[in-house]
């Protein structure tokens, strides 16, 4: 596996959720370090760079080596990934980011996680206001809308 250069993470980072629908919010290990999305089209897709590094943007080869061995082991007790799945996932990045939310863009819109919720409320609470409250499951016709606040949530 080759892992991706900062440059091509930018292009997940910026990807549209409704067309790729698989993600992972990540962060900076240190304290106040950038949190941000990042989007991919299958779970394979997603899969492959949980293994392979990719998140790890700071270290160096020798530094994500030791990682790859213990996230492949987490990857293979997975079924089909989900926000359950956090802590397994955060225990195998020996540090290099930490994980906060990983699963399906439509949990995000539907979902009962707390990344989901903190989502949904804070979208609410920016002006997207709705009859059902703040922890309500986005409209159809605002989800476009959504999309292109979560791609920018954290930031």
């Amino acid at each position: 596996m080759t892992k991706l250069h900062k440059d091509d993470l930018a292009v997940h980072m910026n990807a549209d959720p409704r067309l790729n629908p698989w993600g992972i919010y990540s962060r900076d290990p240190w304290p106040g370090g950038v949190k941000v999305f990042f989007w991919f089209q299958t779970e394979a897709d997603l899969r492959t760079r949980l293994a392979d590094g990719s998140f790890d943007v700071d270290g160096d080869e020798e530094d994500w080596q030791p990682a790859i061995a213990d996230m492949t082991a987490a990857l293979s007790s997975i079924s089909e990934l989900s926000p359950a799945d956090v802590d397994l996932l955060n225990s195998s990045t020996n540090g290099g980011f930490d994980i906060e939310w990983v699963g399906q863009f439509d949990e995000l819109l539907h979902g009962n996680s707390s990344m989901a919720v903190e989502l949904r409320e804070s979208w609410h609470e920016n002006g997207e206001t709705s009859n059902q409250g703040l922890n309500s499951i986005i409209e159809p016709a605002k989800v476009a809308d959504f999309a292109n606040f979560v791609k920018t949530y954290g930031l």
